[in-house]
């Protein structure tokens, strides 16, 4: 009867760990828009967050394992790239709607992270929601 009761236990811890799991995200569907985001980080973001987006401490925040980059709403990603934050110029002027999805979508899936990617589209509409 015990043998039973911590079976069930394992069981269910299994069910529940396993429910918690992120997505793992297939990025050979978006690889040529990783492409373009990691020319655009080396172009605009590297020289602040470091070429394995560790930032420095206190001035830039690290990116690598971030909640805010990895987390299911871009929109406060997409916000502080377009219109800029404490040291952080806006791009919103310097890039492309497709530039800063494509970068955001880079920084998102490397150094470890492991988000969806984004959207011209979503940039575009945070852009008119703001306009």
């Amino acid at each position: 009867m015990r043998l039973f009761a911590v079976f069930n236990a394992l069981l269910i811890l299994l069910i529940v760990v396993g429910g918690c799991q992120t997505a793992v995200v297939d990025q050979t569907a978006f690889t040529p828009v990783l492409l373009q985001g990691e020319e655009v980080y080396q172009l605009n973001c590297q020289r602040c967050h470091h070429p394995q987006g560790q930032g420095y401490r206190r001035l830039f925040p690290n990116l690598a394992s971030n909640q805010i980059v990895t987390g299911h709403d871009p929109i406060p990603m997409i916000q502080v790239v377009k219109n800029g934050r404490g040291a952080m110029p806006s791009f919103d002027e310097a890039l492309t709607d497709e530039e800063i999805a494509a970068v955001l979508t880079y920084i998102r899936n490397s150094w470890g992270n492991e988000a969806e990617p984004i959207s011209p589209q979503q940039v575009r509409n945070l852009g008119e929601s703001e306009g």
